[in-house]
């Protein structure tokens, strides 16, 4: 009984410094598995301490003055990106930045849904750091997509779209003008607005569900307008969440990345790249990826789907079936889906198919098409979109990065552009939306960290 005491005195004399040195600094990581997945760690441990890493070359750039209780000082966040590129953190501490659209002004101008505004940001020095955000427009109901045209910023919000402008030089709105209302209101994504060459205005308006059939086609679409927000079109349908939407200066062919559905039972589906065109329908929510049908979501018109028929006869001789050639019928009978269902390609025949797949819960967001000259030869003619992740931030290894196409080419490819967000299946930034500003400079809305990205070509 004494040696047990003893041995136990001894225990707690060994143990005592190493439990005094926990209890005091709280750092756990020692106990942890060196092979630990990254899903197991804390969010801190996703960014390596700057004496870790030897090469700077990937470092996001974060100034002295910019460090908060998010981006510390010691802290090192690496993003993988082509050669002669760096990225600055420009501005931080914003909010909920949605989207981005440089002013006629030069300046850039983002949206904030949480606090209903939109704010003007510049960095009047040219030290790569914003001097100031102030507010260009406030009390907007979930401002979301952006875009200046003839003198006014046309902002998407919920249920439609308003127009400010700055009258008298003081870099504030004073005039506002509602010029669509009424539209139903998605439930994941804001919507994008953009105009084309002959200044229509065009406006995607997300779903109302993850899978559902509408009560009002106009949700799930892409929708055109005059300027004024007159003459309302159906331009296309059966597109989930267009996040983000760009028009080719060329031939103003309209590409979009669009979200599809998160919460099927067997599993989300991939999202898309589109080429939207004027009365095509796209799918949603009847049809995913390449003519794959669910029934539980069909149109009226789906329900009773017309299947071509050929009469038979059978030979008693040979009991062999062969086509009946003396009607000469080629007519179609009504099919009853419940009780015989049309494959899945007569269900999705009628649909557009995608240009390209992307991995499910990469969420297509912003866009931006790059024919300028002070970008290096392999960005031309080609674009940028922006895949956000999820929407709910659930754990996976997709999205969380920018990523570039050629919509000429023939098989639409996508490669990486900039990543590094993601780690392992733990995010530490969300961009949604990437704006080309002058001289071979990119900017970058991060909706996690609140903050925006300025990625500059160095080599000129």
């Amino acid at each position: 009984m004494f040696k047990k005491f003893l041995y136990l005195i001894l225990a707690v004399f060994i143990c005592s410094p190493l439990i005094l040195f926990i209890a005091t600094t709280g750092d756990m990581r020692w106990l942890q598995n060196l092979s630990a997945k990254v899903e197991e760690l804390t969010p801190e441990f996703l960014r390596p301490k700057k004496d870790v890493l030897k090469s700077s070359q990937n470092w996001l750039v974060v100034p002295a003055q910019l460090t908060n209780n998010y981006f510390k000082a010691d802290d090192v966040y690496v993003l993988t990106q082509p050669a002669d590129f760096k990225t600055y953190l420009y501005a931080t501490g914003l909010g909920q930045v949605s989207m981005l659209t440089m002013g006629e002004d030069g300046a850039l101008y983002f949206s904030i849904r949480d606090r209903g505004q939109v704010l003007r940001l510049v960095d009047e020095d040219g030290d790569r750091i914003a001097d100031f955000a102030s507010p260009f427009a406030t009390n907007l109901r979930m401002p979301t997509g952006l875009e200046y045209s003839d003198g006014w910023l046309y902002i998407s919000v919920s249920g439609g779209v308003v127009r400010v402008r700055d009258e008298n030089g003081d870099l504030a709105a004073e005039t506002r003008e509602t010029i669509i209302t009424g539209l139903p209101v998605g439930l994941y994504a804001g919507s994008s607005l953009h105009f084309d060459s002959m200044e229509n205005l065009y406006l995607s308006v997300p779903a109302p569900c993850d899978a559902c059939v509408p009560a009002d086609p106009r949700s799930g679409s892409v929708l055109r307008f005059a300027s004024d927000g007159s003459a309302e079109t159906l331009f296309a349908s059966g597109l989930r969440a267009v996040g983000g939407f760009h028009f080719l200066p060329d031939s103003g062919a309209l590409w979009a990345g669009e979200g599809s559905r998160t919460q099927r039972k067997a599993g989300p589906v991939p999202d898309e790249i589109n080429l939207i065109e004027e009365g095509k329908v796209y799918g949603w929510p009847t049809c995913f990826d390449l003519n794959t049908a669910d029934r539980e979501y069909l149109f009226p018109e789906q329900k009773t789907a017309p299947v071509p028929v050929t009469p038979v006869t059978t030979s008693a001789d040979t009991a062999e079936t062969t086509p009946d050639t003396t009607t000469g019928s080629t007519e179609s009978a009504e099919v009853d889906t419940t009780d015989t269902a049309p494959s899945d390609e007569l269900l999705c025949g009628t649909f557009e198919l995608p240009r390209a797949l992307l991995p499910e819960l990469s969420g297509p967001a912003g866009m931006e098409y790059i024919d300028d000259s002070s970008f290096p030869t392999f960005m031309q003619r080609k674009y940028l979109l922006v895949l956000s992740g999820p929407y709910d931030d659930r754990k996976t290894s997709e999205g969380y990065k920018i990523v570039m196409f050629d919509p000429a080419a023939e098989e639409v490819l996508v490669e990486d552009f900039i990543s590094g967000w993601l780690v392992g299946n733990r995010h530490w930034g969300k961009p949604v939306d990437v704006v080309r500003g002058g001289d071979g400079i990119l900017y970058i809305a991060d909706q996690y960290s609140g903050s925006i990205f300025q990625v500059v070509y160095t080599k000129k």
